[in-house]
């Protein structure tokens, strides 16, 4: 029944009621906060209301007090009947539905641990020094003898004057010939950890039969039929989600085994070869990086995809550097032994000069790579934030 025209809030107050007493303010605060309402949202004046509790003293229903300016009332909590004590948690339905998304995580876990075996077992598989042969030259063309004979095979320039001469590209093709240290785990970081502590591999705790079946019962929106169906669903699953669990299990520890396989691997051949690389990068600068600066810019060539060709570049030129070095050394003790003012010394003399020269435009090239790997970067990420900025105020964007 509506309050008296004289107990309204709303219009005109002819009688106000009494405020409430210390223990009833009390009431009323302790109510709203188990009902979920903040502190201070009633109105200071009482109006009655009916006030229910549950028997365990959570707050199923709070219907006013009304603020005395026509607010809003305060949320309303209630308890929902299936969590009631004694009532089924789950249908047969949904415990089916839970154990099959328990085994798509399951199976999810196991494809990436099998993934990752492939990928680890796959990577540093070059046993033997690499050399000249990772970036073979192209096949010169020889001289021609006898009555093929030309005037530039007797006076040794075939090479210079034939136009079918293959000529060496001054980036070689990363796509046929792949760069040795490319890639993040050639940069020389631990291998071991890297994959196994993925989030991707954490697997879900173990749920036996027992627990798949846990509080699960008969739905009574469905007929007796859908009932036992998924009953018979669930008790499958339950029988295959433990043998799926023990290989989910046993690829995830070969991830660990892997990773210290491939580790193995890569100390021989690849940090050998990477640090022949920064030899010759402190060659072609003479010294004016520190060795922890060149691998530093080394680390970025490895991992940058977009100079992945300059990587190519500095692999071929530090390996024929090389080459020419050892060249170099050999002319020199040759012409040490040779007589003083004799042609073959003059002539051992004039071989190492040579080579010497030659291993200038290889030391120019690694010098191009490492000024490369200092200034494309910010040069390039400017460029694509320039171009954003350009497109964002592009008005004839809309007809692309």
């Amino acid at each position: 029944m509506a309050p008296p025209a004289s107990q309204r809030c709303p219009g005109g107050r002819k009688q106000r009621r009494p405020r409430p007493r210390a223990w009833q303010a009390a009431a009323l605060g302790a109510l709203g906060a188990r009902a979920g309402a903040a502190p201070g949202a009633f109105c200071h004046r009482w109006s009655p209301g009916p006030h229910v509790l549950t028997r365990g003293g959570d707050a199923a229903a709070w219907v006013g007090p009304r603020c005395c300016g026509g607010g809003p009332r305060p949320a309303v909590a209630r308890r929902s009947a299936e969590r009631q004590p004694g009532a089924a948690s789950r249908s047969w339905r949904r415990a089916a539905e839970d154990a099959r998304l328990y085994e798509q995580r399951l199976n999810w876990v196991r494809g990436n641990a099998s993934s990752a075996v492939r990928e680890l077992d796959g990577a540093f598989l070059r046993n033997a020094t690499i050399g000249e042969g990772a970036y073979p030259r192209p096949p010169r063309t020889e001289p021609r003898r006898g009555q093929n004979r030309t005037r530039a095979d007797v006076l040794g320039l075939t090479e210079l004057f034939e136009d079918s001469q293959p000529r060496e590209l001054m980036f070689p093709d990363a796509a046929e010939t792949p760069p040795v240290l490319v890639g993040e785990w050639a940069t020389g970081q631990p291998i071991v950890g890297k994959f196994s502590s993925d989030p991707s591999l954490v697997l879900p705790p173990q749920q036996y039969g027992a627990m798949l079946t846990m509080g699960a019962a008969d739905d009574p929106r469905a007929s007796r039929e859908e009932n036992e169906l998924w009953k018979e669903t669930l008790s499958l699953l339950s029988e295959t989600l433990g043998p799926l669990y023990s290989e989910a299990e046993d690829l995830v520890a070969k991830v660990r085994a892997a990773e210290e396989r491939a580790e193995g691997r890569r100390g021989p051949v690849i940090e050998e070869f990477r640090k022949r690389v920064i030899q010759q990068m402190i060659y072609a600068t003479d010294g004016i990086y520190d060795p922890e600066q060149l691998e530093e810019l080394l680390a970025v060539l490895q991992v940058d995809s977009r100079l992945t060709r300059y990587l190519s570049l500095l692999e071929r030129s530090a390996i024929r550097a090389e080459d020419l070095q050892a060249q170099i050394r050999i002319g020199q003790e040759a012409f040490s032994q040779l007589p003083e003012g004799s042609r073959d010394r003059d002539s051992a003399a004039e071989g190492v000069q040579r080579v010497y020269e030659e291993t200038h435009s290889l030391d120019a090239a690694i010098r191009s790579c490492v000024r490369a790997a200092q200034e494309l970067p910010e040069t390039w990420d400017a460029e694509e934030k320039l171009r954003e900025e350009w497109d964002k105020i592009n008005p004839f964007k809309m007809f692309r």
